[in-house]
Order: structure tokens, then sequence, then C-alpha cells
């Protein structure tokens, strides 16, 4: 309910020093798997969604999302495994159409694409605002993983998603 004002307040006052405004989306509210069936439910979408969105494609500001992988593995381990997650598997764990995914942060991504792609963001792109492995204090966390993780994830927005190939993601990686 104030999301939005507090944000056009906020471009009010930056817009003449050249700062975007943009604020981290929320993934609670939709769909996930597989990647291109990826939707807003309806509550979220006209509450929040829509009126955000529309706010950043006028302004030309991209949506931006947080993403660790880390957390949706140790909270589903049974289902997904440690390549997957450390963006290093050999071999397509998820196959959506004519699109095939390696690692659970593409796949991820992809179906924040979808939802967007049937939202009325149409194309915007997403900024991943964060992205990272820990290197301690819980399962599987360790300096090797988050090297892994992190030297692959660098690789891999260089080169887009298999939803939106060739198009380089702005990510950042910050360390936990």
């Amino acid at each position: 309910m104030f999301l939005l004002p507090a944000m056009q307040n906020i471009e009010r006052a930056v817009s003449d020093l050249g700062v975007k405004v943009s604020t981290a989306t929320d993934t609670n509210g939709f769909s996930r798997f597989p990647p291109s069936s990826g939707s807003f439910t309806p509550d979220f979408r006209i509450f929040f969604i829509d009126p955000v969105l529309s706010f950043l494609v006028s302004k030309k500001s991209p949506p931006a999302r947080e993403y660790l992988t880390y957390f949706t593995y140790v909270n589903n381990m049974r289902d997904l495994s440690l390549e997957y997650a450390l963006l290093i598997s050999n071999k397509t764990v998820v196959n959506d159409g004519s699109n095939s995914y390696r690692n659970l942060f593409l796949a991820f991504l992809d179906t924040i694409y979808a939802a967007l792609e049937k939202s009325i963001a149409g194309s915007v792109k997403i900024v991943v605002s964060e992205s990272s492995w820990p290197t301690s204090g819980g399962t599987a966390a360790s300096v090797d993983n988050a090297r892994t993780y992190e030297n692959n994830f660098i690789q891999i927005v260089k080169t887009g998603s298999p939803r939106r190939p060739e198009r380089a993601i702005e990510a950042y990686i910050v360390r936990f």
C-alpha cells in the first residue's frame, strides 16, 4: 500500500541527479514450475506487481530481485542436487519446451521473466541485486562451494538465460 507512493516521492527527490529508483520484487506471489508457467497470483498482481511495474516501466527502471540458490537448495535437498544449486550440473535437470536448465539460478530467473511477460511489464529486464553462497554456518556452506558458485555465476550472467539468450544479466554478488 505504501510502497508505490514512497517510490514516487523518492523518484521526485532524486530524478534531477540521474538516479533511478527501483525495488526488490517478492517471489512468494507467483508460481514457479516449470519456468515457462511462471505467473503472479491475481491478488499479488493487482495490489503490488501492476502498480509498481507500471511505475518502473514509465521511469525505465528495472525491477530488482535477490536470489540465493543456497536457501532453495537447503529447503529442498531431497529434490535438488548440490550441483544444480551450485550451477555446475553437467546434465539437464529441467526440460521446459524448447528451453533446458542445468542450474537453479537460470530456472528461477526464467520463471520471473515468464511471469513478467504475462503482466504489464513484457520484456523488462531484471537486475539481480544479490546472489551468493555462504562460506560457513550451514549445510553445504563452505569457502569452496562459495567460490564454485560465484565463479559459475559470473560466467552464467554474461550469456543470458534460455528464455532470453545473448542478453547479459546485470547482477551483483554479495558475500555472507
